[in-house]
């Protein structure tokens, strides 16, 4: 309950801030009015005073409180915008990057095949440090919020999804990438699996792993993966070429609420790496076949 009131107070908070100093004012003048009706005794003094007094408190504490909302606001919307301004900016630099790539290759090189894994990899890690520059390095250490991007897309090697390219704050390889060594399957039932099969390319929201059917890949993992967004990655013919996929460790991070958010956030890498799937393809139709 306390939840939806802050939400509808932040999405109407200039009308909501009125409209409380307001009443608080008109408690404060009633309660004054009631009492100076009839100040002549000692006792109507003193209650009169306290009454002010009490007055001040409480208009004191909503000021506090308003303010506190207000800077958080500001907070949420300048991250907003740093995030979503800065996913197109990559996008227009990694693009200038390509043509100047497709400029010094020549056909069949062996570098083809290198440049396109490194094209998806820098789509996840420039996810990545943006996230974390928003949501880490701005923020105490208790609300550090800790991400992990993965681009997850059918091996060319099998043809089964495996995870092409990642970022993460210890620059490992995923764990669950071990156990696909053995197990080409491994990733069959994930939530990425499930989007391969609908028609519609739905993103998918994990609001929070706890309670939920979230497959676990290995033991423990729902203890650092508490909420994920697993969003399509699409061709220009609405192909499904992959899923970006971001976890971090806080419950409700991701929300469907905010999809158009995550929408514009997402979209700029997305296509990055649709590109990169696509040249993969056409790259492996020649003797040096991309490894993933």
């Amino acid at each position: 309950m306390g939840g939806k009131i802050i939400k509808a107070f932040r999405e109407r908070s200039a009308i909501w801030q009125a409209v409380v100093v307001a009443v608080v004012s008109y408690a404060s003048a009633v309660i004054v009015n009631l009492v100076t009706a009839d100040a002549s005794s000692n006792a109507r003094f003193w209650l009169l005073v306290s009454g002010g007094l009490v007055a001040c408190v409480i208009m004191a504490l909503v000021a506090t409180a308003i303010d506190a909302l207000s800077r958080a606001d500001r907070v949420r919307l300048e991250r907003e915008y740093a995030t979503h301004r800065s996913g197109y900016q990559t996008l227009n630099r990694e693009i200038g990057q390509y043509i100047s790539l497709a400029r010094q290759l020549r056909p069949g090189a062996p570098e083809l095949a290198q440049a396109v894994i490194s094209m998806m990899f820098s789509a996840c890690q420039d996810l990545y440090d943006t996230l974390e520059t928003e949501y880490g390095f701005k923020v105490s250490v208790s609300d550090h919020v800790e991400f992990e991007v993965t681009f997850m897309t059918r091996s060319l090697g099998d043809d089964e999804i495996t995870i092409a390219a990642w970022a993460n704050r210890d620059g490992r390889a995923p764990k669950s990438l071990a156990g696909r060594k053995a197990n080409s399957k491994a990733y069959s039932g994930t939530e990425t699996d499930l989007l391969y099969q609908d028609v519609n390319r739905t993103p998918r929201f994990i609001e929070s792993t706890d309670g939920t059917g979230y497959k676990e890949l290995y033991p423990g993992q729902k203890t650092r993966i508490k909420s994920s967004v697993i969003w399509p990655v699409v061709d220009d013919e609405f192909g499904l070429r992959g899923t970006l996929v971001v976890h971090c460790d806080r419950h409700e991070f991701f929300s469907s609420k905010a999809e158009k958010l995550w929408r514009e956030t997402l979209e700029p890498y997305t296509k990055r790496l649709a590109l990169a799937r696509v040249l993969a393809d056409r790259v492996a139709e020649g003797p040096h076949k991309p490894s993933f």
